[in-house]
């Protein structure tokens, strides 16, 4: 076999385990939030993406400063594709923010909406039976827990990308802990993934 042959099948076996795993992350952090699997299970979800990343960033930096002396194919480990590679950081996107929305609607009165048009539906709850849980959150007409999903996952999305719009903010301790979590993933996203992409296309 030659070198050739060899460094792509390696980049192939690659690709493709790295693809397995991005998906596998992925729909266990969607599974996980329509299924409310415990916050142990989607806290290791994300400690999962963090170590691939991280790993791949062990990778890049192993390769680089490599004996230069070596011949460049020599000097490759196995990576994914380029291709790979556009794939699978979306997916390990996909799986923080669904990993961390899971969380967040978990947390009692963790994070809570306080924008105006929470007085509706505070007012409509007013009029109807308030389980205990939303009772010990709703502190003024302005203040409503989060419950829904999709408003989990988007809390989670504009707090992974360090957007924050303040309609959502955390309510208690460990909801701030949670998000100071979330937005260091979010960094080591940015920081570590998307280097890689480039370092890929510099080499194509």
């Amino acid at each position: 076999m030659s070198a050739s042959t060899g460094r792509t099948f390696a980049e192939k076996r690659a690709s493709v385990v790295g693809l397995i795993i991005a998906a596998a992350l992925a729909l266990a952090a969607v599974v996980g939030l329509l299924y409310d699997w415990p916050l142990a299970g989607m806290g290791a979800i994300v400690v999962f993406v963090k170590l691939y990343l991280l790993l791949a960033l062990i990778e890049k930096v192993v390769w680089s400063t490599t004996d230069e002396t070596r011949p460049k194919h020599e000097r490759k480990l196995a990576r994914p594709s380029l291709t790979a590679s556009l794939v699978i950081l979306p997916l390990l996107l996909i799986a923080a923010v669904f990993s961390f929305a899971a969380m967040y609607r978990q947390l009692t009165c963790g994070i809570i909406h306080t924008t105006a048009e929470t007085q509706s539906i505070y007012g409509a709850k007013r009029e109807s039976a308030l389980t205990a849980q939303d009772a010990t959150c709703i502190v003024t007409e302005r203040v409503e827990p989060l419950r829904s999903r999709l408003d989990a996952v988007y809390f989670s999305a504009v707090t992974i990308t360090t957007v924050g719009y303040g309609d959502f903010v955390p309510g208690r301790p460990a909801a701030r802990l949670l998000v100071l979590w979330e937005i260091a993933t979010g960094v080591f996203l940015i920081a570590g993934a998307f280097p890689l992409i480039v370092s890929r296309l510099a080499e194509s």
